[in-house]
């Protein structure tokens, strides 16, 4: 009889993500007792470092996020091709849709001509009425909410944060300048003064 420690392999995965978790954990430990600055540098140095890449990162995306889609969003809608397909690819939808209540009109109306209705008919046509006033006002509608958001936002925006030297509107870096990000994680040169007393 073969006898099988392997019986669940996603316990098996999990079993070694977390032993290895472990191991990582005890590293600072192990490398702290030999040589106290070596774990400090090194973690300072890749793994913050790694991590203020993605801030970085994530900070560029909103900045350009914040300016391509809501401060200049009416720009970007007027003058760059948006707003053509937007109400191309809508004009047509909405074609489409006034045909198919012409055709359910046509049908309701024929029931009621035939006598043959019941009293789902006339709840039938209030339906219709309304998705057709929904239908043929819902660009309107959505226009309406997303300049008033980014009217908003905008706003916000000015008011809240400087704009840089090019007259964009960088949040995050007002951000970061505000809270002391660009300061505290500079580099190895940049070590807290306390990176000696913890294996971190």
């Amino acid at each position: 009889m073969r006898l099988s420690l392997n019986n669940n392999p996603t316990k098996t995965k999990a079993g070694i993500l977390s032993l290895l978790v472990l191991m990582l954990l005890m590293v600072p430990a192990i490398a702290s007792a030999a040589d106290p600055g070596f774990m400090a540098q090194f973690m300072w140095e890749y793994v913050v470092g790694f991590f203020g890449w993605l801030l970085g990162l994530s900070g560029v995306l909103l900045n350009v996020t914040i300016e391509k889609f809501i401060v200049g969003f009416g720009n970007l809608y007027n003058n760059e091709g948006i707003g053509i397909a937007v109400e191309g690819i809508w004009v047509n939808v909405r074609d489409i849709m006034n045909m198919t209540f012409i055709f359910g009109l046509v049908y309701i109306g024929f029931k009621m001509i035939l006598g043959s209705d019941d009293g789902n008919t006339k709840r039938w046509l209030i339906h219709l009425i309304m998705a057709a006033i929904l239908v043929n006002f819902s660009l309107y509608f959505v226009k309406f909410t997303i300049d008033l958001s980014n009217i908003i936002a905008t706003e916000i925006a000015t008011a809240g944060f400087l704009p840089d030297e090019n007259g964009r509107h960088t949040i995050t870096q007002n951000f970061m300048d505000n809270v002391g990000l660009n300061s505290s994680f500079g580099g190895a040169s940049d070590l807290p003064e306390n990176a000696e007393n913890s294996p971190w």
